[in-house]
């Protein structure tokens, strides 16, 4: 296992360096801010073009912007607000266009060809309902709240091939697979120790199914066949794997290790570690997704949280009673997984979107 270490500090990062050579100015990056009740819209190499205040639009300090699901052509994004229980729509210009109320939102995913919008359910939530919520992406229509069995669905992917969509319990080891559009739902129950899923992704062929776990600090591989989940692999990671995507060619899956203030790839043809990227900037890293060309990556994380909690690596994950410094958005280079610049966001910047503008 190759470990990348890279010197420079935030600050100087902070304060410039050459953005990555593949970055496009065109690109949006799409942060929201948990604790920030804000989004910050950043183009491809990291420069601040707009931050949407949700409180000037009337939702309330606690609205807790969690996750950010873009068209791929900029034309609109939507989030979810898990404290103030809404999904939004907004425009290309960043205008508010529409809102859902939807009960203890999560995480977010699109399916453009289907005009459909799947929410499932927020991690803090003790006791939510067992389904998705599917709205239609044009209008932002609750379409319904399909049951899907499972407590605590947090985790979420679309296959946008197919068109099912699969969400992992936080409470226990199964994942379940809903097809929309013929409502089938199938669940996998996963045998070993508990797991609780962070995040989940698709392969862009539609032929794997990867896991982080919150509790077992593993990346789960499952081979999909007709919607149905064979485990494939279990790599073991460093502590608190979170986010996770594929590179665009489906050769690699990143994702950020929370509690090890790390950045992780994966080698997806021998499910092997390839490499750990470590900076400065990686204080609980969060969220994590590819430019279209896939030579940059963007990560997340939610800044050191104050009062006491002592390194932010070690216990402080998820703490959203104490007063947290700013969060960062790093641009990286895929092929070296070098930090090329660091972005000051707001407080517990999280699950990010992208989209490249027409």
């Amino acid at each position: 296992m190759a470990t990348v270490r890279v010197a420079a500090v935030l600050t100087a990062m902070l304060l410039g360096g050459a953005g990555p050579a593949a970055a496009q100015q065109d690109l949006r990056v799409y942060v929201p801010n948990q604790m920030g009740a804000s989004i910050t819209v950043l183009d491809g190499e990291g420069r601040t073009l707009e931050t949407v205040d949700l409180r000037a639009l009337g939702f309330s300090a606690h609205a807790m912007p969690h996750q950010v699901a873009a068209e791929a052509d900029g034309a609109a994004w939507y989030v979810t607000l898990a404290g103030d229980g809404f999904v939004l729509k907004f425009d290309g210009a960043n205008h508010l266009v529409a809102k859902t109320p939807v009960a203890e939102p999560g995480m977010v995913v699109l399916d453009e060809r289907r005009d459909l919008v799947f929410v499932s359910r927020a991690l803090g939530s003790a006791n939510p309902p067992r389904s998705l919520a599917v709205l239609r992406a044009s209008d932002l229509a609750l379409l319904d709240e399909p049951d899907i069995f499972i407590p605590r669905p947090h985790a979420l992917a679309v296959d946008t091939v197919t068109g099912r969509v699969y969400s992992g319990s936080l409470s226990t080891n199964e994942i379940a697979m809903l097809d929309f559009q013929t409502g089938d739902v199938r669940v996998t129950d996963v045998a070993g120790r508990p797991r609780s899923y962070v995040g989940l992704a698709v392969s862009p062929d539609g032929r794997t199914l990867v896991a982080t776990t919150q509790l077992t600090a593993e990346l789960l591989a499952f081979a999909i066949a007709d919607g149905n989940l064979t485990q494939r692999a279990s790599v073991p990671v460093e502590a608190l794997p979170y986010d996770v995507a594929f590179s665009p060619d489906g050769e690699s899956v990143w994702f950020p290790n929370q509690r090890a203030g790390a950045v992780t790839r994966v080698d997806a043809r021998t499910w092997k570690v390839s490499a750990v990227i470590r900076h400065a900037a990686f204080e609980e890293p969060h969220g994590v997704v590819f430019s279209p060309d896939g030579a940059t990556v963007y990560v997340s994380s939610h800044g050191r949280a104050e009062g006491g909690h002592g390194d932010a690596h070690a216990g402080a994950t998820h703490d959203m009673s104490s007063p947290r410094r700013n969060g960062t958005l790093a641009v990286l280079d895929a092929a070296t997984g070098r930090v090329l610049h660091v972005t000051e966001v707001g407080p517990y910047a999280a699950a990010l979107g992208l989209a490249r503008l027409r």
